[in-house]
């Protein structure tokens, strides 16, 4: 429905920024329809595309010298973001709401209190990101939200802001696809076009997707795999479980942390999709290794889980000791004494 409210906006805008934005918010309306269906149930990402562009191409008068300001937000998960950045790569502000602890004990997000925990934080994050970058909403160009894929639940959130702000200041909104943001973001984590020219091969790895995709431009990628079955935060998180570690901010994270002082070769683990001629994924087999590997090694899940524990502990034990110990040696013994005693 991109099309719908930028015919609301009274800000003219450079067409070939203008093309760049709506080729990088066309959304995959095949992976985010079920998302987001009170949005997306009657627009396919053509007939989004090219409704979008000739409503706009023909209003678009801004000197190509003048930066466009546009304000991001971000809610398809368990963060609320916003950031003001310009079409020249400089972000002129940003605030983030993390949900870590409040999904912590759960081991895994929690749809409806995530939701809620967006909606608390939602005003402040967007106020904040517009207070560091000293704007009005009104001295932006465009609004741009995440509509996918994501929880549906916490998408909803960041998109009705979005849609507030957008009717409220008569601003372009436009809607984005985040696996493809996060394809192009590397062009400005590199240093810009010239630092990173098309194309270039982009390995995009999360909680929730496992991609390979060859950049050819805005708009326009090759996925040349997949995975077949969980993504590698998907398996991290769940091996993480079954060792019954705490998992913040994630699983990947908590593994981490022990995995630091493990052995790398003392299980013979199995490379996945090794055999096949293609670029796909697949953690299912590797994962069931792992459980079968902890379930002789270590027991039940958990027993395995209080070791994990006092490993860590142990760990986190020995380094505050180290550290205390460097800055005074009379005091080491005593620190040393103390955890062998625990």
């Amino acid at each position: 429905m991109a099309h719908t409210c930028l015919r609301h906006g009274t800000r003219r805008i450079h067409l070939e920024v203008t093309r760049a934005c709506i080729a990088a918010s066309r959304i995959a309306w095949g992976s985010s329809r079920h998302a987001l269906p009170h949005i997306s149930s009657t627009c396919s990402s053509r007939r989004t595309y090219s409704r979008t562009a000739a409503a706009i191409s023909g209003d678009c008068t801004l000197a190509a010298s003048e930066p466009l300001v546009i304000l991001g937000i971000e809610s398809s998960c368990d963060d609320t973001a916003a950031a003001v950045v310009t079409s020249d790569g400089r972000v002129l502000g940003e605030a983030i709401a993390t949900q870590a602890d409040l999904h912590a004990p759960w081991g895994g997000v929690v749809p409806n209190l995530a939701q809620q925990a967006h909606r608390d934080a939602i005003d402040r994050i967007v106020a904040s990101a517009l207070a560091q970058a000293q704007l009005q909403p009104s001295a932006l160009h465009a609004i741009a939200v995440t509509v996918g894929p994501g929880l549906s639940l916490c998408l909803d959130v960041g998109v009705r802001k979005a849609h507030d702000l957008s009717r409220a200041h008569s601003l372009p909104l436009l809607h984005i696809h985040h696996m493809e943001a996060h394809a192009l973001v590397a062009r400005m984590a590199a240093g810009g076009a010239e630092a990173l020219p098309f194309p270039f091969l982009c390995l995009l790895v999360s909680g929730g997707h496992n991609l390979l995709v060859l950049v050819r431009g805005v708009g326009s990628y090759m996925q040349l795999g997949t995975t077949l079955d969980d993504a590698l935060g998907e398996a991290y998180d769940k091996v993480a479980r079954m060792l019954g570690l705490e998992l913040k901010p994630n699983g990947g994270a908590a593994l981490e942390v022990i995995a630091r002082q493990g052995n790398a070769d003392a299980f013979p683990f199995g490379v996945p999709m090794k055999k096949y001629g293609n670029c796909d994924f697949s953690y299912a087999g590797l994962k069931t290794s792992v459980r079968l590997c902890i379930e002789k090694h270590l027991g039940s899940a958990e027993g395995a889980g209080k070791r994990a524990t006092v490993a860590v502990r142990q760990t986190e034990a020995a380094a505050h000791s180290s550290s205390s110990s460097s800055g005074d040696s009379s005091s080491g013994g005593p620190a040393v004494d103390d955890q062998q005693q625990q």
